[in-house]
């Protein structure tokens, strides 16, 4: 039996760096792992027959902003709330989903959102817009939808023969 290990950051480093946008998604398909970071548009895809990594760069074309590296300290006062603000107003990706329907990725971005909106009020989680992604077996991205969605309306994606549907919670 064979046990390999993939990834070339400590998760730990990247939780200091970005905080709540720091999330891993893997997606298994065949002899492949897909994997992607909220923080950053690339996707890498690793065969694990045979160790090779092809890294893909995905980036929204809405993703024009680079996210502003922060250290966070548990001892700094206010962390919590530091850290919330950060992953408020750093754009994010979220995580792949695959449709066997029509051999295509989806994914949500959620662009920059400044601290206060153009009437001056603070904006929140429920004010940050989404983008979804199409992509194609190569990781080309075939078009990017600005949705009529906050981010908090969006709870699953799920593959149908035509596409995708997107769960939204009862508001």
């Amino acid at each position: 039996n064979k046990v390999s290990f993939f990834g070339k950051t400590p998760r730990f480093l990247v939780y200091q760096y970005h905080g709540l946008i720091s999330e891993r998604y893997d997606l298994f398909i065949g002899d492949s792992v897909i994997t992607s970071d909220g923080h950053d548009g690339r996707i890498a895809v690793i065969n694990t027959l045979d160790n090779i990594e092809k890294v893909i760069e995905a980036k929204s074309k809405y993703d024009i902003y680079p996210i502003k590296k922060w250290r966070y300290h548990r001892w700094m006062k206010d962390a919590q709330n530091k850290k919330m603000q950060h992953a408020l107003e750093s754009q994010s990706y979220e995580a792949l989903y695959y449709n066997p329907f029509t051999q295509k990725y989806y994914r949500i971005f959620h662009p920059k959102m400044e601290k206060m909106n153009k009437e001056g009020l603070l904006n929140t989680d429920e004010d940050k817009k989404c983008v979804l992604m199409v992509f194609d077996t190569d990781f080309k991205i075939i078009d990017e939808v600005l949705l009529p969605i906050k981010r908090l309306q969006i709870l699953k994606l799920f593959p149908i023969k035509d596409g995708v549907a997107i769960y939204l919670p009862a508001l």
